[in-house]
């Protein structure tokens, strides 16, 4: 965790991404606004220091893991753009199961909540950004889940690899917890990336797989909608 001295790129990220917005008069929050760097492999919460703020996403890749009741984890979103971590933990809910991990080193615009908490919990324009964020929670939630029932196999895994690729088309996630997240078996998963591999949508690299043509795996997540025309 390294906090970056850095006033004049903070007031850049504040304004490139309209923080200003979120309260009614942001001067009142400005001084626990930071600028706060994680390596790739850290668990976001997972030691006090970290539990003092609540967290924009500006740059980096992380994913959220649920611990389910038998101890196993499962791969329950990717996220790589902009958006706000912290608001369960600032309501109070400080024993979620959910896990999030940084995939990448990430850059977080980070909030002190033990700054005038009672204040961010009056200031009614930021209670309304995190009515908004937890509905966006809710809504790819059910997304994800409407997806896994009405989605074939092959749709569903060509998808997550087209959104959870990253900027040169490569793809490196464990398999298994892979195959959970899409409510496919570890097997299937494996036929799936076999064929795509053979139709030449992909290719084996070093740890996992590369787009080699974006188009048919576009094609491969578009089939029913296809079918149907």
């Amino acid at each position: 965790m390294e906090i970056l001295q850095n006033p004049s790129y903070l007031e850049t990220i504040i304004k490139k991404y309209n923080i200003a917005s979120c309260f009614e008069d942001i001067s009142r929050f400005q001084a626990g606004l930071k600028l706060i760097r994680f390596p790739k492999g850290t668990y976001l919460y997972s030691r006090p220091e970290h539990r003092r703020y609540a967290y924009f996403l500006i740059t980096g890749k992380l994913q959220i893991h649920a611990t389910m009741e038998n101890g196993r984890q499962m791969l329950v979103r990717c996220c790589d753009e902009f958006i706000f971590f912290g608001d369960m933990e600032l309501l109070g809910y400080q024993t979620s199961s959910n896990m999030t991990e940084t995939m990448t080193e990430c850059l977080f615009l980070a909030l002190d909540i033990t700054r005038g908490k009672a204040e961010l919990l009056e200031d009614k324009k930021f209670l309304r950004f995190l009515c908004n964020s937890l509905a966006e929670k809710i809504s790819y939630f059910a997304d994800i889940q409407f997806r896994n029932r009405a989605n074939t196999p092959r749709e569903k895994v060509a998808v997550h690899l087209l959104q959870s690729a990253d900027e040169r088309g490569y793809f490196k996630e464990n398999l298994r917890k892979t195959a959970e997240f899409l409510a496919v078996s570890y097997r299937h998963l494996h036929r799936i990336l076999k064929e795509l591999v053979e139709k030449g949508a992909l290719v084996r690299a070093e740890g996992g797989y590369l787009i080699a043509d974006r188009k048919l795996l576009e094609e491969a997540g578009e089939e029913k909608n296809r079918e149907k025309e």
